[in-house]
């Protein structure tokens, strides 16, 4: 969690009290945000103190809420207000899951405000309970949860004094419209993987990224590890722009191949390739692509060594995962 975010989190609402939090990124007029999602019993909120962005949805403004978690992509969709939406990316199957047993527990009890009892509903639920693991005795044993649930507050949502109604995407409600997440391969060809590392390398000289335990020292430092147990100084919800698909149809290996190339003020170059299994269908729909993604993982790392009770620095190479969203 960006300690960044939630400090201009207390700046700009002081009274929000947060019951789930992790990291996320969204995409505004095609612009890509990374920040911080904070859920209260009252309020969904998004937060990027990088660029000054702060917005809370009450949940009473939701209509339509759903998430899906995998191995390398966790998504929350959110419909509310006039036809708005938001899709969130989290690299937490964890807290995506909490956010979605509090969400139907609040719709519930708003179904039936004198019948629910919030903690007993999410005891009971054996399907929402499965769905809760790190976050289980927090949802379960917060009083506040109970207390906003049964005493909600009407808020409008409050916007960034810098944001209007047009800036949000309307790409969930497309229903023709598909997500595909996915590694991109072939970076151990032709120094792309060198090449890669050169360019992030520029981009943390010039302050592109928020670095994780830049701001960790000493016991700090370690209880974040004891829970997190290895943490990358770049986080993995981190992203490059300019990065597009490019079909290659004079592959000799494979006439489906689609490049992965990147444009930018930092480098011009192929970075690798699409998966073949995904390529094979994917490339009747490269120009219908209405967004791409491409996330940072691995790098420079801390971890805990628990036999010799010390910390210790390791370093991973650089990789690309990339989320596409696009129309049949």
């Amino acid at each position: 969690m960006n300690s960044k975010d939630k400090q201009f989190l207390s700046s700009k609402f002081p009274d929000f009290v947060p019951i789930v939090e992790t990291d996320a990124t969204t995409t505004i007029n095609k612009i890509y945000y990374s920040g911080s999602i904070f859920v209260s019993a009252t309020d969904f909120t998004f937060i990027c103190k990088k660029f000054d962005l702060a917005y809370k949805i009450p949940w009473s403004d939701i209509k339509l809420f759903k998430t899906k978690t995998g191995i390398f992509s966790n998504k929350i969709w959110i419909e509310f207000g006039d036809n708005h939406s938001f899709i969130f990316s989290s690299t937490s199957s964890d807290s995506v899951n909490s956010i979605d047993v509090l969400s139907k527990t609040i719709h519930q009890l708003k179904s039936k405000p004198n019948e629910v009892d919030a903690k007993k509903f999410i005891e009971e639920n054996k399907s929402l309970k499965s769905k809760i693991s790190k976050y289980e005795n927090l949802l379960l044993e917060k009083e506040q949860i109970i207390y906003d649930l049964k005493n909600p507050i009407n808020e409008e949502a409050i916007h960034n004094n810098n944001l209007n109604d047009n800036i949000i995407t309307d790409i969930a409600n497309d229903s023709d419209s598909y997500i595909e997440s996915f590694t991109v391969v072939g970076l151990n060809y032709e120094g792309r993987r060198e090449k890669l590392k050169k360019m992030i390398n520029s981009m943390k000289k010039n302050d592109e990224f928020i670095f994780l335990y830049d701001d960790l020292k000493g016991r700090e430092l370690k209880e974040e590890l004891e829970f997190e147990n290895r943490i990358f100084e770049i986080a993995d919800y981190e992203s490059i722009p300019g990065v597009f698909l490019e079909k290659e149809p004079g592959n000799e290996y494979d006439v489906n191949a689609i490049k992965v190339m990147v444009s930018n003020d930092y480098g011009n170059f192929q970075i690798g390739y699409v998966p073949r299994e995904i390529a094979s269908y994917l490339s009747s729909y490269v120009d219908n692509i209405t967004s791409c993604t491409a996330y940072v993982y691995g790098g420079k790392y801390k971890e805990m060594d628990y036999f010799e009770d010390k910390i210790k620095i390791g370093e991973k190479p650089y990789g690309l995962r990339l989320d596409l969203f696009y129309h049949h």
